[in-house]
């Protein structure tokens, strides 16, 4: 098998696991199918068999060595509340008290909801005093 479709094999493995994050096994496969693709585009790896037989050793060693390591870290990263509490958040709207509106933080939007008694500008920044699942609760930064 040519090169490139191990190379494309790999990065669309890689975006499948960024759509669909979890237990990272795409993300492993994919790494083995740029491994394999980089060594055709070397001319180290010729035959479909070859090909297969690195593809399968390197998933199996990356998942070995990499899966259990992978799986804890994102396990502590989801399980640590108030990652944002004390950051700030640009509001996009004017966002009256205990309404929702919408803001960017660290370049990506967000659902706000203003917990604070006083009006919040569009454009201005707010603190985030918590995180309610994909909504920031925010207030005035006075």
């Amino acid at each position: 098998m040519a090169a490139w479709i191990w190379l494309v094999l790999g990065l669309g493995l890689m975006v499948l696991e960024l759509l669909a994050p979890g237990s990272f096994f795409m993300l492993i496969l994919g790494f083995a199918g740029l491994t394999v693709g980089a060594l055709g585009l070397l001319g180290l790896s010729e035959s479909l068999l070859s090909q297969t037989a690195i593809f399968s050793v390197t998933a199996v060693l990356l998942w070995i060595g990499l899966g259990k390591r992978l799986r804890s870290v994102a396990r502590q990263r989801k399980n640590e509340p108030g990652q944002l509490v004390g950051k700030r958040v640009v509001v996009q709207g004017d966002l009256a008290p205990a309404t929702h509106g919408s803001g960017e933080l660290f370049g990506s939007p967000w659902r706000l909801l203003n917990v604070g008694e006083v009006m919040i500008a569009d454009g201005a920044e707010a603190e985030v005093v918590g995180e309610e699942g994909v909504t920031l609760r925010v207030r005035a930064i006075k």
